[in-house]
């Protein structure tokens, strides 16, 4: 294609000329875009260091995190003698986390923790508020390791149809870190419930998925009293 001339270009064209004026207002006004343009590449230069200092920051509370996984690892081993002391240190690691670091990710894992301290002093309302916290950090293929403690909180606190919501979630979410038990727990709740045929099929489910599971005899108990019913 042969080039135009600024002659072919112009002409009388009204078209030509209010696109020559734009260009014409642009090229007067490089000073703002020059601005705009710096701007632009601050902000994304910030971005980046801002995504560093982050990664920076959650890399520094995972670390936090690490040692307060092994204080609870102490605290777990610790008798009935040495508990008090451990939790006070397990108790102290946390609340530096958390101090340090209330935004991080390492944050919210650290709810497990917090969650089975409740649970084995059985303050069950604490215990579900760190679980539901816990559960926020992980993602979704995971949300079963938060699910399944809360379906056993609900279940002491006699929430019956919140427990057998929870434990069918985790049996649907494919997850087997708490299958089996999730299983049995959905029948326990649908028992609660007088729910007997629900019950019995999820006893049959679990008798197919886990039939060298020592808890065997004992469902096959169970559904044999169901089909009575």
């Amino acid at each position: 294609m042969s080039k135009l001339s600024k002659k072919d270009l112009k002409g009388h064209d009204p078209v030509w000329n209010a696109s020559a004026n734009a260009f014409s207002w642009v090229r007067n006004q490089w000073t703002i875009f020059l601005v705009i343009t710096l701007l632009g590449l601050g902000l994304l230069i910030g971005g980046a260091i801002y995504v560093q200092v982050s990664r920076t920051k959650e890399a520094k509370a995972q670390h936090s995190l690490g040692k307060v996984m092994a204080e609870f690892q102490q605290w777990k081993l610790a008798d009935e003698k040495t508990k008090p002391e451990a939790t006070k240190k397990l108790e102290e690691k946390l609340d530096e986390l958390e101090s340090k670091f209330p935004e991080s990710k390492a944050r919210q894992l650290s709810g497990l923790l917090r969650g089975q301290m409740a649970m084995d002093s059985k303050s069950f309302d604490e215990a579900k508020k760190q679980y539901e916290q816990f559960e926020k950090a992980l993602p979704r293929r995971r949300k079963s390791l938060a699910w399944y403690p809360l379906a056993v909180i609900h279940e002491e606190l006699k929430e019956n149809e919140k427990a057998r919501v929870l434990f069918k979630r985790v049996v649907d979410s494919k997850d087997p870190t708490y299958r089996k038990w999730a299983l049995l727990g959905e029948g326990r709740a649908n028992r609660e419930l007088n729910k007997n045929e629900d019950a019995k099929k999820t006893y049959e489910k679990f008798l197919e998925e886990f039939p060298k599971a020592p808890e065997v005899p004992m469902v096959r108990g169970l559904v044999a009293r169901l089909a009575t019913k």
